[in-house]
């Protein structure tokens, strides 16, 4: 039977999310020109129709003093007449072969509600892993300090990109967008007539923010990086007065045990030795007996490990201490503050 080239593959893989996520056209034009690509794109095609996919991405991320690689699973759907037949939960498998292959340490992955937290704890591993609360960031300025110079650029520069990158991978356990993420985010987020400002002072950039009206009383922010506080309450106020509202929130990583803090996006690890052998690096005094299991994807996380003065071994006793590639993520994840932002899912 003849095959799909890719641009079949892409414009029936556009199709299915127009089918089962009903996003506006000039979104999908976006996502499908800039974000998309043959080699991110896993599917299960028949009768020459893509009939299930999802993009994995890979992107860097701030992990206790290391940057390493994570993947992001996106856009997972799968025809309305193919369902109840493992697909999803088949391409989610290969997702993360193909993750780990690439070397990913983890993988996340957003649910669009409560209802998916479920379905990729049974198809993925995936265990809740980042929490979100909301906070206020209004400023109590009355104008702009007049050493700051808040603007509102139209061009992808370079140096807004540089700005965000060296501040944002000073933050731990912060994903971290290449360029090309970037901006494609920007676009997206100014697609739907949102703010984006940045600040200066004295000349050099010194912070930026994604801000959009919530109502007629407050906005959010949605993303704000800046190099000093001044600085943020510059934009922050920009932002308010541009809005004409009186309060600005913004939606931060926070611990799960925070009494406000409300479920966010799940993870799980792909690589357990190495991800043990980070913790332990970020936290040598660290003694702990754990044991991994039902990792049928990757059977080689499957083990016991002794993580003691500095040192990972593998052991064949029983830990106290057993769970999944799911539940380590969340063992180590759940309880810091997770910064996951501009993905593109609200």
């Amino acid at each position: 039977m003849p095959y799909l080239n890719n641009d079949e593959v892409r414009n029936q893989t556009r199709e299915l999310w127009r089918t089962c996520f009903g996003d506006p056209e000039p979104f999908l034009d976006l996502y499908f020109t800039r974000k998309y690509t043959p080699a991110s794109n896993v599917c299960i095609i028949h009768e020459r129709q893509v009939v299930s996919a999802l993009q994995a991405f890979l992107y860097p991320m701030s992990f206790y003093g290391t940057v390493v690689r994570v993947g992001y699973l996106s856009g997972v759907a799968t025809h309305p007449g193919h369902r109840g037949k493992g697909l999803a939960g088949r391409i989610i498998d290969e997702a993360h072969r193909r993750l780990a292959k690439a070397g990913a340490l983890m993988s996340f992955v957003i649910p669009a509600d409560e209802e998916l937290f479920g379905f990729y704890e049974r198809h993925g591993g995936y265990q809740t892993a980042v929490y979100r609360a909301e906070v206020d960031v209004t400023d109590s300025l009355d104008d702009v300090p007049p050493q700051f110079e808040v603007e509102e650029p139209g061009e992808e520069a370079q140096e807004i990109y540089t700005c965000y990158r060296n501040i944002r991978r000073r933050t731990d356990l912060a994903l971290c967008h290449d360029r090309s993420s970037f901006f494609t985010a920007l676009a997206a987020w100014r697609q739907e007539g949102h703010i984006f400002c940045t600040v200066r002072r004295g000349g050099q950039l010194a912070g930026l923010c994604f801000a959009r009206r919530r109502d007629k009383e407050q906005c959010e922010v949605a993303e704000a990086l800046a190099r000093t506080d001044e600085a943020l309450d510059a934009m922050i106020h920009h932002v308010r007065r541009r809005l004409g509202v009186k309060r600005a929130t913004m939606r931060v990583g926070a611990s799960g045990n925070m009494p406000d803090a409300r479920p966010y996006a799940m993870a799980r690890v792909l690589d357990a030795p190495r991800f043990l052998r980070l913790v332990q690096q970020a936290q040598p005094g660290l003694t702990l007996d754990v044991g991994i299991g039902g990792d049928w994807v990757l059977p080689a996380n499957n083990a016991f490990y002794h993580l003691e003065g500095g040192r990972l071994t593998l052991t064949g006793q029983m830990p106290s201490t057993l769970t999944t590639s799911g539940g380590l993520a969340r063992m180590f994840l759940a309880g810091q503050p997770v910064q996951l932002k501009l993905m593109m899912d609200e």
